[in-house]
C-alpha cells in the first residue's frame, strides 16, 4: 500500500496549530495593552461619593475640620484635614476638598486659631447638611470700616453647591 498524504489534513493541521499559538498570545497582549493604559492616562476614577471644598478667606489658620453622621449619631470624627492647616490669606493653601464623603446628612465643625488676645480658637459649625451634592464651604470675615475687620466671633460662612 502506497501512503499518500491528504492535502486537507494537512492544512487542518497547520490552522490548528496557528489558532494554538494565537490562543496563548491574545490573554499576553490583552494584559500589556491593560498594564500600558493603566500607565499612561486612562481616567482616573474618583471615589464614591460627594466631595467638600473648603475655602478660607478669614485671615485666621483654620486648624481643623470635623464631621459626624446624623444617621449614626456618631461623636465628632477625625480631623478631615488631616494634619494640614488651611491658611487664612485666600492663597493656595487656603483651599481643601474633602473626597469620598457618603450621601446623608452629617454636622460640620470647622476649627480656628485666632491672634494673641482673643480667644485660643474659635468653632464655625453647620448643623443637618445633606450631602446629596458635593458642596463648597466659604469662610470670610464680616468688615467692619475700611481696613478693620470685626473680632473672629463674626466669621461669616456660606455653603452652597458645586456646579
Amino acid at each position: 500500500m502506497i501512503c499518500v498524504d491528504n492535502p486537507i489534513d494537512e492544512a487542518k493541521s497547520k490552522e490548528g496549530n496557528a489558532m494554538s499559538h494565537l490562543r496563548k498570545f491574545v490573554p499576553l497582549v490583552i494584559l500589556v495593552g491593560l498594564t500600558v493604559g493603566a500607565l499612561v492616562g486612562c481616567p482616573f476614577t474618583p471615589p464614591a461619593g460627594k466631595t467638600l471644598t473648603l475655602e478660607n478667606y478669614t485671615g485666621y489658620t483654620m486648624t481643623e475640620m470635623n464631621m459626624r453622621s446624623q444617621s449614626k449619631g456618631e461623636l465628632w470624627g477625625a480631623d478631615q484635614l488631616r494634619g494640614t492647616d488651611l491658611a487664612g490669606d485666600g492663597g493656595p493653601n487656603s483651599t481643601f476638598t474633602i473626597t469620598g464623603i457618603p450621601d446623608g446628612t452629617y454636622d460640620l465643625r470647622a476649627i480656628f486659631n485666632t491672634p494673641a488676645g482673643g480667644a485660643s480658637s474659635y468653632a464655625v459649625f453647620r448643623f443637618n447638611v445633606p450631602f446629596d451634592q458635593s458642596l463648597r464651604w466659604v469662610f470670610s470675615l464680616f468688615q467692619t470700616s475700611t481696613g478693620t475687620y470685626s473680632n473672629a466671633q463674626t466669621i461669616i460662612d456660606a455653603l452652597t453647591g458645586v456646579v
